[in-house]
């Protein structure tokens, strides 16, 4: 029920200035796209109404339909798997209204990793040439509709460039762009952690962008790995003892995980966060947890999923 109001407030808040719609409707015209797609993300949408969307996109809807399909696998009732049809074709709708090509690929890699989790790996290798066409589906048909390219250009580019070239220069730019003048940000990097310290608030990613070259729109962002903000924010002293931290904080929540009940709701909420901290190598730890959905999920995991009894262990 939320998932749906959320998905209807968008499409009235934004109605005509939809990218996806404006995309199909007006293939090759990749810079109104972009434009279109800065206005619906980071323009007009208020604070409340961000942080809503993307937990709705990257976090209820991909959680909804790995529990559904869990359930289902489990169960073989018609009604479970109506449930994850209706989530699944939910959660690609709502992700892909954007154009921005990750969220779409993040629910089919939830859905992915919660299939290994219930076939496991062995028996999933056979559907590796499936898995590989639909992971790259969306992607390959957004680079074909924005740029009016053709279909082995944007299969070069999303296979080749998008993986490896793009994420290694983004991240070789925060180093090359800091420290500023004055030095390290020392915290003002992240948002909340901004606030708690008193000082104003640094958006690395849009000052990257910026930076990087001339560009007609003044909103976008250079992301890169979680130790491109570390370094804009300690040097390399960060670098060291922030990939540290964040590999206990890691071990602690997988540990934490393994040792709680199993049911279709921690099985779900597993595969999202497995496929949510994944994306450590283009975007800064702390907007995983708020942002992202990480905080909602840890909690969700504490109250549906209770710590195995000594009893269960022995």
């Amino acid at each position: 029920l939320m998932c749906a109001i959320l998905i209807s407030y968008y499409l009235f808040k934004y109605w005509g200035r939809i990218p996806l719609f404006y995309m199909i409707t007006h293939s090759g015209n990749a810079l109104e796209v972009v434009k279109m797609r800065e206005e619906v993300t980071k323009v007009s949408v208020h604070f409340w109404e961000g942080y809503l969307f993307e937990w709705g996109r990257a976090f209820l809807l991909p959680s909804l339909m790995s529990m559904a399909f869990v359930s289902w696998r489990l169960t073989h009732k018609l009604r479970w798997f109506g449930w994850f049809v209706l989530s699944f074709a939910a959660a690609i709708f709502f992700a892909s209204l954007s154009t921005a090509k990750f969220p779409v690929v993040f629910v089919f890699v939830v859905l992915i990793v919660a299939g290994l989790i219930v076939y496991g790996i062995r028996n999933s290798l056979r559907l590796m040439p499936v898995i590989i066409v639909v992971v790259l589906s969306y992607p390959v048909f957004e680079r074909v509709m924005k740029y009016g390219v053709g279909f082995i250009d944007a299969l070069k580019f999303i296979v080749w460039e998008r993986v490896f070239v793009v994420p290694i220069t983004a991240l070789s730019l925060y180093f090359k762009f800091f420290p500023l003048d004055d030095g390290f940000l020392l915290g003002r990097s992240v948002r909340l952690l901004s606030v708690l310290l008193g000082k104003e608030y640094f958006n690395v990613a849009n000052y990257v962008f910026r930076m990087k070259e001339p560009s007609r729109v003044d909103t976008g962002l250079t992301n890169a790995a979680f130790i491109g903000n570390l370094y804009a924010d300690y040097g390399v002293f960060g670098v060291l003892i922030g990939s540290f931290l964040v590999g206990i904080f890691l071990q602690i929540l997988q540990v934490a995980i393994v040792r709680r009940e199993k049911n279709p709701i921690s099985v779900a909420i597993y595969a999202f966060l497995f496929v949510l901290f994944m994306k450590i190598a283009i975007v800064q730890f702390p907007v995983l947890l708020l942002g992202g959905g990480g905080i909602l999920a840890i909690l969700a995991l504490i109250v549906f999923a209770p710590p195995v009894s000594n009893e269960v262990k022995k």
